[in-house]
């Protein structure tokens, strides 16, 4: 055997006829794009092509062939249309390589067969008349994997939990993971909290799991995401571990259950303030958008603040979730570093907060009229943001924000809403503004019209601007902008209505809200605003969800009543919306409100 081959492999290589390599040469050479248009003819041929080849050079294009089927879900929706069904068509072709010679051959049979999901009971008997043979506890733990992904049917559950005792420790791990994918039959006998007991005493065991290609959370993570009951017994064995494998997985574990679940276990959140340093960037990305979820643990968060390495991620992360409770302990580190890279998750720091953090963002803002090209990017956009949410707190700014008018055209932009925001008070750059909105056609003329009739209380230039961008269609006009002139924007409402069916749920939601505004029509509104409460997943649910939400309130009844029985099962929901638990917790104030307009 040479050092090349996989140890009980045969040796193929010195068998393979002269044809086969004349076939290899001949094999297909796939784009690497899916939206390529000879991509279908090619990957047809190299499917076929399986048939022809033998030994390792199958193997190696049914590798190639996998990994574009492993990825498809992730493609574009057309480009997944397009291909989804000449992939659904070899799930025979993989059923009969589960016979093949090679162990990695059959394995990855097994693994095409997990990615098709065909459900199709002739694939399910044969994934396991083939594992109650197969020699090889690598091919054997994928077998297991693919019955699981076939769904229910055929009696799956009771045939894997005889895996559970395989010698091996990877088999016992994949029959534990495949029964995780299966829906949750309660605690009885293997249930929820004994899979998740038995996968976390695996976790740790030499040969169960290559830590390497996975991400920090390994194949729990996908496991556990929708076994709360399951994810809370693994976490809680392996909250006592100290394997740093072990701690790190226990951790992401933990991490997933808090960004999704509305009332995850407690042992979920000690895990995550507990986990130390070497877990620091999965701490951060969840204490940055914890939201009011973080609230009880305000003290460990100080504790971590004070106690942190002075850039350490969980010192980041515990000191952006206390700036956005509005915990004033983190005001002078907050003020200290203001425009840091690790503050970047605070989108604007509380209202409150402005008399303290003024002196701090006129200074950036007067340092960026010197420089306008500054070095401290990330300083001046947190400046900008912050004046701009302050409104009329803001106006010991405006002569800063006026002079970044003549600044590049992002800076600008942003300098002119704040000035719009702060209103009469700013009425200074009223010429300034007048200018931006009329010289020349750049990315802020609407927003320089509207701040220009926000600080004079003349609408002329809004109207002119923003207007002709409605005109103009799909992809130009701001939208809140029209929202906000109302009335005053009723020649443009034909424009508005067009867009209730753009491809885009921000135009769709900006445009029906404008069209209400400007018209008091719900009618053509509520339809398009409706769409956007029952997105593809709850994590889905974004911005326009929440706007979409807020303005049904405020149509109120009864030309919105149809949205309360969906707004009462957002709010029923075990599972999060949204990204992060601060967007969650956005999306349930906004829903709350609204159901309280409409009964």
């Amino acid at each position: 055997m040479t050092q090349e081959q996989p140890p009980g492999e045969p040796a193929d290589r010195a068998r393979e006829s002269a044809a086969d390599r004349s076939r290899e040469q001949d094999r297909p050479k796939l784009p690497g794009w899916d939206c390529a248009p000879e991509l279908p003819g090619l990957l047809a041929e190299s499917f076929g092509l399986l048939d022809r080849l033998t030994g390792a050079r199958r193997t190696e294009l049914l590798d190639a062939l996998v990994s574009r089927a492993a990825r498809l879900p992730h493609a574009h929706p057309a480009d997944r249309a397009r291909l989804a069904p000449l992939y659904a068509v070899q799930w025979e072709r993989a059923v009969g390589l589960l016979g093949d010679e090679r162990a990695e051959t059959r394995r990855l049979a097994a693994r095409l067969l997990e990615v098709l999901r065909p459900g199709r009971p002739e694939a399910t008997a044969a994934l396991k008349a083939r594992a109650e043979a197969e020699p090889s506890p690598q091919t054997l733990a994928q077998l297991l994997t693919a019955v699981g992904a076939q769904g229910p049917g055929a009696r799956a559950a009771a045939w894997l939990r005889r895996w559970l005792d395989h010698p091996a420790p990877g088999v016992r791990l994949a029959a534990a993971l495949a029964l995780l994918a299966l829906p949750d039959e309660g605690d009885e006998g293997y249930g929820g909290e004994r899979l998740g007991e038995l996968a976390a005493r695996l976790v740790g065991v030499p040969g169960a799991w290559h830590a390497s290609p996975h991400p920090p959370a390994g194949p729990f993570g996908s496991a556990l995401r929708d076994r709360p009951r399951a994810a809370d017994r693994f976490v809680a064995v392996l909250a006592g571990r100290s394997g740093p494998v072990e701690r790190r997985v226990a951790v992401a574990v933990a991490a997933e259950q808090v960004r999704r679940w509305r009332r995850p276990a407690e042992v979920h959140w000690r895990t995550v303030l507990d986990a130390g340093e070497g877990r620091g960037l999965v701490v951060r990305e969840v204490l940055t958008g914890a939201g009011r979820a973080a609230a009880p643990y305000t003290e460990e968060l100080v504790r971590l603040v004070e106690t942190g390495e002075a850039a350490s991620w969980t010192r980041e992360g515990a000191l952006v979730a206390l700036v956005r409770l509005g915990d004033r302990r983190a005001l002078p580190r907050y003020r200290d570093g203001f425009g840091a890279y690790w503050a970047r998750g605070i989108d604007v720091p509380p209202p409150d907060w402005a008399p303290d953090l003024l002196p701090v963002v006129r200074g950036v803002l007067a340092a960026a009229v010197a420089d306008p090209r500054p070095t401290e990017a990330l300083a001046l956009d947190a400046a900008l943001r912050a004046a701009r949410s302050w409104g009329a707190a803001a106006a010991p700014a405006v002569p800063e924000l006026a002079a970044l008018l003549g600044a590049p055209a992002r800076t600008a932009r942003a300098a002119a809403e704040a000035l719009g925001e702060i209103g009469p008070q700013a009425a200074c750059a009223a010429a300034e503004l007048a200018r931006l909105a009329t010289d020349r056609p750049w990315q802020g003329t609407q927003t320089a019209a509207r701040a220009h009739w926000r600080v004079t209380g003349d609408p002329a230039l809004a109207l002119q601007a923003v207007g002709a961008a409605a005109r103009a269609g799909l992809g130009r006009p701001v939208h809140r902008y029209l929202a906000e002139l109302g009335p005053l924007a009723a020649e443009f409402a034909e424009p508005v209505r067009e867009l209730l069916d753009a491809p885009g749920e921000f135009s769709r939601v900006g445009a029906a809200e404008a069209w209400w505004r400007i018209t008091g029509d719900p009618t053509p509104a509520v339809p398009a605003l409706l769409r956007a409460l029952a997105p593809p997943t709850p994590s889905e649910a974004g911005p326009p969800t929440i706007e979409a939400v807020r303005v049904l309130g405020e149509i109120g009844t009864p030309a919105a009543a149809g949205a309360a029985p969906l707004l009462r099962a957002v709010l029923a929901s075990e599972r999060r919306y949204g990204t992060t638990v601060a967007a969650d917790e956005e999306l349930c104030a906004a829903v709350r409100t609204a159901l309280q307009r409409l009964g």
